[in-house]
């Protein structure tokens, strides 16, 4: 069973207030049930397509480093965001956020994930590639959502998008490998066989 305790690192950089909101991969973990998530992937009767969820991307052994561990609040309020200082500790998180592992066993697995829509192409209105990213906001504040927590889609039908951060729920066949854009580092590639509105229940 996992523990979902942020990390909760406040940074006060170049004199403003930059929150560094962690999710998914920057957890705290109990792993004496480490395979439970992977057990509770179900096969929906309708469809061929298994229904996962973020923390299904992420190795169940996987604890990042934290760059920030033995700073004080008081030592990183006086760190500026182009001092030297500051320039290499944002390099350490990007490196570790860049190199976050995924699961190799997924490659090739039809699945089904819901997540936000971070267009490639911020004009279209109709795309064929974008980003898939777990919580609002992911890639347009620093940092970026570790690779495990992005999923670069391709799909040969346009979808149609109303703007960024669309809510959709993406089928299709995973690939354990990724892509290197503009906006961060994408651990996975998703092979979308249908991008459909996500709708809220209850």
């Amino acid at each position: 069973m996992k523990i979902r305790v942020a990390l909760g690192l406040t940074l006060l950089l170049g004199g403003g207030l930059a929150v560094l909101a962690l999710p998914a991969g920057w957890l705290v973990q109990d792993n004496s049930n480490a395979d439970s998530s992977k057990q509770s992937l179900v096969m929906a009767a309708h469809s061929p397509f298994v229904e996962i969820d973020w923390d299904d991307l992420m190795p169940a052994d996987w604890f990042p480093e934290n760059p920030f561990i033995d700073y004080t609040d008081d030592e990183l309020a006086t760190i500026s965001d182009d001092s030297p200082e500051g320039q290499e500790l944002m390099a350490v998180l990007a490196d570790i956020l860049d190199n976050a592992p995924i699961v190799e066993a997924l490659d090739g697995k039809q699945i089904r994930l819901p997540g936000f829509v971070v267009p490639l192409d911020f004009a279209a209105t109709e795309v064929t590639e974008f980003l898939l990213v777990p919580y609002y906001g992911a890639c347009i504040h620093v940092p970026p959502p570790p690779a495990n927590q992005m999923v670069y889609v391709t799909t040969e039908t346009p979808a149609p998008i109303q703007g960024l951060f669309d809510i959709v729920w993406v089928d299709g066949t995973l690939r354990a490998h990724g892509v290197d854009n503009k906006f961060g580092v994408a651990g996975y590639t998703l092979e979308a066989y249908a991008v459909s509105p996500y709708e809220y229940e209850g």
